[in-house]
């Protein structure tokens, strides 16, 4: 069955990297705690990875604070170490107060989302049952659930949470060749959905973008910025029978904006808006931001206040 063995060299020390290549279909590295790199670097791990072959990411052990400049921070060590995995948040301290965790959670992955178009989410199944990530509008996350059941080694049945679980750590008693002592090990019935887009994967499937640009929006007599509105009509998914995903930018070059609401919509009898998303004082040449629509989506909307020419981005990409 596929594995994934997660490993932190602090405390899981591996003495064959050839013999690991055998035991495991891939690695999960911490990378980040907090607001900084994990205490031990993950350069020698990640070292031994690419040099026995075997496919790695990167996680970050979430602490209390902002979980936003947390995600800039596995950003970074994703910019330094690479990783062929998806980036992982591992939420389970209990420094961040319950209330917080969904919030903490969602603004993470978005953040870490408008860098890389897959990230996982690992906690255990019974904060997975409090966060409800299954009913978060997102189409991009994968779910890694931890559930030992009695911790013997091998995969118990999940219990405490009935959403999807992509990835499942079944123990963390468990034995895998090339390791020292205990490890944790994770099951998963669909390995390539753990890995991040090819650039060959993306070229291939991506449509063209199309950009759309704008002249400022204006001000009116008492001189307030006036909000323009911007509607693009996109089915997807199930509602299309060619396109699989669609994405909305914005991005402005040579002055901030003001505020910014992007918003995926599907139709019917009773509209309803399946991602609603605002910015302000968005920079001038920061990062695009953006959202994906979820299946069942037939429409972006943006609504603009900027004094400076922006653009808006169309893409998509076809059903496979």
């Amino acid at each position: 069955m596929p594995l994934i063995i997660d490993l932190y060299q602090k405390y899981n020390p591996v003495g064959s990297w050839s013999a690991l290549r055998g035991a495991v279909d891939g690695a999960y590295i911490k990378y980040s705690d907090g607001n900084g790199p994990a205490q031990v670097t993950a350069d020698a791990y990640v070292s031994g990875c690419n040099g026995a072959g075997i496919p790695y990411g990167g996680y970050h052990f979430a602490e209390a604070g902002d979980p936003v400049r947390q995600a800039d921070v596995l950003i970074d060590m994703y910019r330094r170490y690479g990783g062929q995995l998806a980036p992982a948040l591992d939420l389970e301290t209990g420094g961040i107060p319950v209330a917080q965790r969904p919030a903490f959670a969602r603004a993470f992955l978005e953040r870490v989302h408008t860098v890389y178009p897959r990230v996982v989410l690992y906690a255990s199944t019974s904060w997975l049952a409090g966060l409800n990530p299954d009913r978060w509008p997102y189409d991009w996350d994968v779910t890694w659930a931890a559930d030992y059941g009695p911790n013997n080694g091998r995969r118990n049945a999940i219990r405490h949470y009935g959403g999807r679980v992509d990835l499942h750590q079944f123990t963390s008693t468990g034995r895998a060749a090339g390791t020292v002592g205990a490890v944790d090990l994770s099951y998963t019935a669909d390995l390539a959905a753990l890995f991040l887009p090819t650039a060959a994967e993306t070229e291939n499937d991506d449509m063209p973008a199309i950009p759309y640009t704008f002249d400022g929006t204006g001000r009116d007599g008492a001189g307030q910025l006036k909000e323009r509105c911007h509607v693009f009509t996109i089915p997807v998914g199930s509602v299309s029978a060619v396109v699989g995903r669609a994405w909305l930018s914005f991005k402005c070059g040579i002055g901030p904006a003001e505020r910014v609401r992007l918003m995926a919509i599907a139709g019917g009898p009773k509209a309803s808006y399946t991602v609603d998303k605002t910015w302000t004082n968005v920079a001038s040449d920061a990062t695009r931001v953006y959202i994906e629509a979820p299946s069942g989506s037939d429409q972006f909307t943006a609504f603009v206040k900027s004094e400076f020419p922006y653009s808006l981005g169309l893409e998509t990409a076809a059903k496979r």
